[in-house]
């Protein structure tokens, strides 16, 4: 069978990268490549986004692999790991809950758990939402580079409202929605993230805007930071990675 070496040299930088995030000379090394070959080829998965790399130069999964295993095996997809935690959260705050992941700049829900009392049941599965549009978003590039948030902001129409949201979810560990996404839906969002604490999916409470929120607010904003932490260690535990808070 013919090899191509293009190939099989990227999925060694992929698979050196997923055991342990490093930089260019180090991944040039463990791969045993030429460092002019290895800076070409992580040029091109950072440009298709299965690698990114930080202020740092640390080369680490990015989100179009996320998005492949997420979407790829259930039996070790984040969307199966979360869903007992999504449907305890279900019974603890009484709204639905949805879990999305960051591709190539907006969010596509995964997973939804809906609450008992659902109003009108909607299938939001597959759904793509923007990431500068509103909650969802503004937690998980909270936990994101300047650079990559520059990137993301590069043509948008108005940086400083997605700048204040960026802000606001950062310092409250949450963010709020109210009609950004659904009219008359209301939304509050915390980010998963990976064991540098960069965000990898947006956990969310979301409900109908005549009764969400209501006086629990900060109870709800307490259990949803607090699911999406566990969802977080249980999902770097499997590498045996500690989540950096």
């Amino acid at each position: 069978m013919t090899t191509v070496q293009s190939v099989v040299r990227s999925m060694t930088l992929l698979e050196q990268v997923a055991h342990r995030p490093r930089g260019l000379v180090e991944l040039a090394d463990a791969a045993k490549l030429p460092t002019t070959t290895t800076a070409r080829l992580l040029a091109t998965l950072e440009d298709l986004h299965a690698l990114r790399r930080d202020d740092e130069g640390i080369y680490r999964i990015g989100p179009t692999i996320i998005s492949l295993v997420s979407t790829g095996d259930v039996g070790s997809s984040l969307r199966a790991l979360a869903h007992p935690h999504m449907v305890e959260l279900v019974g603890a705050v009484d709204e639905a809950v949805g879990l999305s992941i960051p591709v190539d700049g907006v969010a596509v829900t995964i997973a939804q758990v809906d609450a008992p009392r659902a109003v009108k049941a909607e299938d939001w599965y597959g759904t793509r939402w923007s990431l500068l549009g509103g909650g969802t978003g503004y937690a998980l590039m909270a936990t994101w580079s300047q650079s990559e948030v520059d990137e993301l902001l590069d043509g948008s129409s108005d940086p400083g409202r997605v700048r204040d949201g960026i802000a606001a979810a950062r310092a409250a560990g949450v963010s709020w929605s109210h009609g950004d996404y659904v009219d008359e839906l209301s939304s509050v969002a915390a980010a998963i993230v990976d064991d540098s604490g960069r965000g990898i999916a947006a956990l969310y409470v979301y409900g109908p805007s005549y009764r969400f929120p209501d006086g629990a607010t900060h109870e709800t904003e307490r259990r949803l930071v607090e699911m999406a932490r566990r969802i977080s260690h249980a999902w770097n535990a499997r590498t045996g990675r500690t989540v950096v808070q």
